[in-house]
């Protein structure tokens, strides 16, 4: 530790001690969200308990619902007197800028029409290809070869990557933020990070493929409708049985809200061996259905609770059998501790599991790499194109602005 140049009269070998939070430190985030926390209670304002990050508030039929990221504010309300509110609230506070309704935040374009709202990261996308030096590449048409996400490792390939000419750990986290709005690249971006110990030329090959493809498609992201409808959660499930290193298998699914796209989704390698294809579609559905659960709470706190039991949509029966019967036996003996938690859901009606077919379970992308046709087929079910740029006033209840401050 070291006196900053330019201070006198302190004494040699002393230090400074901060009392103040600087910005750039790494206390600096947690310190002013405990600020914040403190300022929007004060105007009323209630913290979830499914979400520390978001909070709201009611009042008779008016409502206002705030999503913050760090010093980024979302609010959605059907109050114009509750923005006003809030505005004058925060402005004696904080020197907020007051951006109106929403075009990017968090590097994600918001783009409004009469029927929908559009989530896309194209221009965060093209970013990232000049970035990597990728703009005028040959375009993918795929995330990932059908054979697998990573080529197989020859003797070219052994010697680890220099991270200064190939810097493969800042090319998959840049990839990794892009798969928010973009679920269709989930399989290929999780088999790429678990290549970040020691990569070769070939994970770097497979990686940049990716991101061709996402140059090449960069206009689809997350399209919902605006209407009003009853809400429901429900959710698809799918596993693949051995297909990982090492024994593992993988498991997808993604979550739906009011059948539109989906909120939520995930492709991500079981933990330890599975001994049957059932106990390795059971563990998808107990990880999916811990999401879904989370988000019927919130929906719960955010005062518009679901109208009817989620369904969760699995192609194996004998997975389905296994959560809705009370049955223990020498198959299921080993995990019937965790399937307790799934069965209570299933009775007390919060959950109903569903049969569904592997041609029609849109999960079955997040398990492995698919051929060209079954993923675009697919992909029709996870992204879209926006249908135009942003036109007059949003249809429905809500209406978003967003701060900064």
């Amino acid at each position: 530790l070291r006196v900053p140049n330019g201070l006198f009269g302190v004494p040699p070998g002393s230090c400074l001690r901060c009392r103040l939070t600087l910005y750039g430190l790494r206390q600096a985030p947690r310190l002013f969200n405990q600020h914040f926390n403190q300022t929007v209670q004060q105007l009323g304002y209630v913290q979830t308990l499914s979400d520390p990050c978001v909070y709201v508030l009611r009042e008779r039929a008016n409502f206002s619902i705030l999503a913050v990221v760090v010093d980024d504010v979302l609010q959605i309300t059907n109050s114009a007197d509750m923005v006003r509110s809030f505005d004058t609230g925060t402005d004696n506070t904080y020197a907020m800028k007051h951006l109106g309704r929403p075009e990017f935040m968090i590097d994600i374009r918001v783009t409004f029409t009469a029927t929908t709202i559009h989530l896309c990261q194209d221009a965060y996308i093209r970013k990232i290809a000049q970035r990597f030096n990728q703009v005028d590449s040959p375009p993918a048409p795929t995330p990932a070869n059908p054979t697998g996400c990573l080529a197989t490792r020859d003797a070219g390939d052994s010697p680890p990557l220099d991270p200064t000419t190939h810097p493969y750990l800042s090319l998959v986290g840049s990839i990794l933020w892009a798969s928010i709005t973009r679920p269709d690249i989930a399989t290929a971006v999780s088999r790429a990070c678990q290549r970040s110990q020691n990569p070769t030329m070939a994970d770097w090959r497979a990686a940049i493929r990716i991101l061709r493809y996402l140059v090449a498609t960069c206009a689809l992201g997350l399209s919902y409708r605006i209407e009003r409808r009853p809400l429901y959660v429900s959710a698809f499930v799918d596993a693949g049985y051995a297909n990982e290193p090492k024994q593992r298998s993988r498991y997808g699914f993604c979550v739906y809200l009011a059948g539109d796209c989906p909120v939520i989704s995930g492709s991500k390698p079981t933990s330890m061996v599975c001994q049957s294809t059932a106990e390795a579609e059971f563990i998808g559905a107990n990880e999916a259905c811990k999401y879904v659960v989370w988000l019927r709470e919130l929906l719960n706190e955010l005062g518009f609770p679901p109208t009817k039991p989620s369904l969760i949509f699995e192609d194996n029966q004998a997975c389905i059998k296994m959560v809705s019967n009370h049955v223990v036996s020498g198959r299921n003996r080993h995990f019937c501790t965790k399937m307790a938690w799934l069965r209570n859901l299933v009775s007390n009606g919060t959950l109903v599991f569903r049969y569904v077919t592997s041609k029609n379970n849109v999960a079955d992308v997040f398990t492995k790499i698919v051929p060209r046709d079954r993923f675009v087929e697919l992909r029709r079910r996870l992204v879209l194109s926006a249908a135009r740029r942003p036109g007059g006033p949003p249809a429905g209840p809500s209406s978003p602005g967003h701060r900064k401050s």
